[in-house]
């Protein structure tokens, strides 16, 4: 069959019949059949939900829902599966820090590049207990925690090198606004 106007007319407009079907009939795509629509400019008709919700406004027996509630119960062990489950289990609550056999050091990089290291007890540290390991660098160096507005800032541009001698302790209003390296020359603005 011919894709025209007329037959399109005939097919969609009076036997109402859907994008897919029409497809299916012609050997062509939906998406195909769409666009023949348009090109001819045939309106077409409201997005329908016929058939996509097949259980709106039913309900399940009680033999089903019995049927599915003893599905999801999951299966029981036996007691001796599940004494070497729980041991199995515990022994993972000793393996935590360095006892882990994953363990690195307590050093991991973040997305950005920079190096975090594993201080729980550091009163700045985040909430999985690390801190930025050139903030506390700086720290050591002068002899105190930093206080807010206080930034560091990694004079060559890699933050993962942590010398002393490429940091520069920076505060609020050097660090925010409009800022030119002295090293790269580049020109920043902060917020």
């Amino acid at each position: 069959m011919n894709i025209d106007k007329k037959a399109l007319l005939q097919l969609y407009g009076k036997e109402k019949q859907s994008v897919r079907e029409i497809g299916l009939l012609l050997g062509k795509s939906p998406t195909q059949i769409s666009r023949y629509l348009a090109k001819f400019q045939i309106t077409a008709r409201p997005f329908s939900t016929k058939g996509l919700q097949p259980w709106l406004g039913k309900h399940h027996t009680e033999d089903t829902k019995a049927k599915l509630r003893k599905q999801h119960l999951g299966k029981k062990l036996s007691p001796a599966h599940r004494a070497k489950v729980i041991k199995t289990l515990s022994s993972y609550k000793d393996q935590t820090g360095d006892k882990n056999p994953s363990w690195k050091g307590g050093r991991t990089y973040n997305s950005e590049g920079y190096i975090w290291i594993k201080l729980p007890q550091h009163p700045n540290c985040n909430k999985q207990g690390y801190y930025q390991e050139h903030r506390l660098v700086m720290e050591k160096y002068i002899g105190r925690y930093l206080i807010k507005g206080e930034f560091v800032h990694h004079k060559n541009g890699i933050r993962d090198d942590n010398r002393i001698e490429n940091l520069e302790l920076m505060n609020t209003i050097r660090h925010n606004g409009r800022t030119k390296c002295p090293y790269c020359h580049k020109e920043f603005l902060i917020h």
